[in-house]
C-alpha cells in the first residue's frame, strides 16, 4: 500500500474485473454474502441485506450473539480474534449464523448442537444442518458474494462445509 503514495500505479486487469462484478453486486437487491473464514474486515460487510456466516468468522459472531463455545473461545482468544467481538455485537442483530457445528473429537468429526456447547472440543467446521439451510438460501439467491471457507479445509473430514456451498453455488 505503501507505492501508490509515493508512485504512478495502477490496478491490474484481474482486480479491475473484481472491482466491476462487485459493483455489479452491489446493485443485486437479493444478493446473499456468505462471509467465512478468519478475517475481521467481513465486518465492512456485515450492513448488507442477506448475510450468513461460517468459519471462524461466523463463530466470533455466534459469540457477539452472546453462544459460550468452550474451547474453541480459548483457541480465539489465543489467536486474537476475541478483541473484534465488541464490534461484532453491534451488527450481528440480522445476520445468519450455524445452527450446529462440527469438532474433532478424539480425531474424528463430531457434529454438535449450538444447545451442546460450550463444548471441550474446538470447532472445525459448519455440521451438517447448518449446510442445509445455507444451501437452500444459494438456491434462492440471485446473485452470491463467498467470502472465506466455511471450516478448515486443510483435513478433509473439515471441508464439508465448504464442498457443499460450493456445489450449491
Amino acid at each position: 500500500v505503501g507505492f501508490p503514495r509515493v508512485m504512478l500505479s495502477g490496478i491490474g486487469r484481474l482486480m479491475q474485473a473484481e472491482l466491476e462484478g462487485l459493483e455489479k453486486l452491489r446493485k443485486v437487491k437479493d444478493a446473499l454474502y456468505i462471509l467465512g473464514g478468519s478475517k475481521e474486515d467481513n465486518i465492512l460487510l456485515m450492513e448488507k441485506k442477506k448475510v450468513i456466516t461460517c468459519g471462524v468468522f461466523g463463530q466470533m459472531c455466534l459469540i457477539a450473539k452472546g453462544y459460550n463455545l468452550g474451547a474453541q473461545n480459548k483457541f480465539l482468544e489465543k489467536q486474537g480474534k476475541m478483541e473484534f467481538i465488541p464490534e461484532l455485537e453491534k451488527v450481528v442483530s440480522n445476520v445468519g449464523m450455524p445452527v450446529d457445528l462440527a469438532v474433532r473429537a478424539n480425531g474424528r468429526r463430531k457434529e454438535l448442537l449450538l444447545s451442546e456447547f460450550p463444548s471441550e472440543y474446538e470447532v472445525f467446521d459448519i455440521g451438517l444442518e447448518t449446510q442445509k439451510q445455507y444451501v437452500e438460501m444459494i438456491r434462492d439467491a440471485s446473485a452470491i458474494f463467498m467470502k472465506g471457507t466455511a471450516g478448515y479445509c486443510e483435513e478433509e473430514q473439515f471441508c464439508s462445509g465448504t464442498r457443499a456451498l460450493m456445489k450449491a453455488i
